[in-house]
């Protein structure tokens, strides 16, 4: 059969039917060991790489996202992100451009469902299984700036980021009897580690008009993930990814202080997309964003913040969509 993988988990748990189906003849050892053959090493990487690069991208911002799940029987998919994302940009020096400094870390859960039908001496006996994966992020990026005139700048980035996987998988009565035996350290209830290497550039746009500001930026970026370290042999993989990230902003200024701290009114928009061709990990490839926010300019406070501010949105994608509520900050 075709490899099960890059997909998400009610995808491949489901495709698993397939491959016990004819197995009833052999041991318990043997159908594990097919399994085992039918996940394509890249698996769990490709899963790692989703998670980090929603968790930790700046252009995405934390929320909740609820994806439509295949199976109309079986609860939507639900994925819980929030991180602390940074940015610095100190001098150097008189050096031409800007050094850029960025990272943060992040927590992401992800809920799955599946309903498996098992033929079982002439009836349909049905199982619902869960799927609770929780990552644990680290990321450090590192770039330079370049202007290019006219409000442009260009922006090559480097970056490493650290995760630690968690899975929980819950069977009902009859997924104890028959599911947990097969999918136990290998589809479900596991843990893992892993590192990705990530390298790209941002084309920026900054512009000032009498109303306030226009921000945007446009960022491809390509990540090579890892597994190092898993429950199980075939968990260790490594897969190549490509993201790409957008985001436009416009800052209006309101003429009121809180504080004698200048209040701004943002609205945001911005596009997060899965490049790499039957890549699905997270449900969705494509996921658009739009926000309302406010925020101070503290600049001349004295305070080591530049500015924050408070920022709700709303996103929608294939099958999904998600909301979240948030404070923003920059160095």
């Amino acid at each position: 059969m075709q490899k099960l993988w890059r997909q998400r988990w009610p995808t491949i748990i489901a495709g698993l039917l397939l491959t016990t189906a004819g197995l009833r003849a052999q041991t318990l050892d043997e159908i594990r060991d097919q399994i085992r053959q039918d996940l394509d090493p890249g698996t769990f990487a490709s899963l790692v790489a989703g998670f980090v690069s929603i968790d930790l991208f700046p252009q995405v911002s934390s929320g909740t996202f609820k994806v439509e799940n295949d199976d109309p029987r079986a609860p939507d998919s639900r994925i819980d992100t929030f991180k602390f994302p940074f940015q610095w940009n100190p001098k150097v020096g008189n050096l031409p451009g800007e050094l850029y400094l960025g990272g943060g870390f992040g927590y992401l859960k992800e809920t799955d469902s599946v309903i498996l039908d098992l033929p079982v001496n002439g009836n349909i006996v049905s199982s619902q299984i869960d799927s609770i994966s929780t990552a644990y992020n680290a990321m450090g990026t590192v770039g330079w700036t370049f202007d290019l005139g006219g409000g442009f700048g260009i922006r090559p980035v480097a970056g490493l980021a650290y995760s630690r996987v968690e899975n929980e998988g819950r069977y009902d009565a009859v997924g104890n009897i028959i599911w947990k035996p097969l999918l136990d350290g290998i589809v479900l209830n596991w843990k893992l580690q892993a590192y990705t290497i990530s390298a790209g550039a941002s084309l920026l746009y900054r512009q000032s008009f009498d109303w306030g500001r226009m921000e945007g930026d446009l960022n491809y970026m390509h990540t090579w993930t890892k597994v190092f370290d898993a429950t199980d042999i075939s968990q260790e993989g490594e897969v190549q990814n490509d993201f790409l990230a957008a985001r436009l902003d416009f800052v209006y200024r309101t003429g009121e202080k809180i504080w004698e701290n200048p209040l701004d009114f943002r609205i945001r928009t911005g596009l997060f997309q899965i490049l790499t061709p039957n890549v699905d990990p997270l449900g969705f490839k494509t996921l658009a964003e739009v926000g309302l926010g406010a925020e101070l300019d503290l600049s001349d406070s004295g305070l080591p913040l530049s500015r924050i501010g408070f920022m709700g949105s709303f996103f929608a994608g294939q099958r999904t969509q998600g909301w979240s509520l948030g404070i923003t900050f920059e160095l």
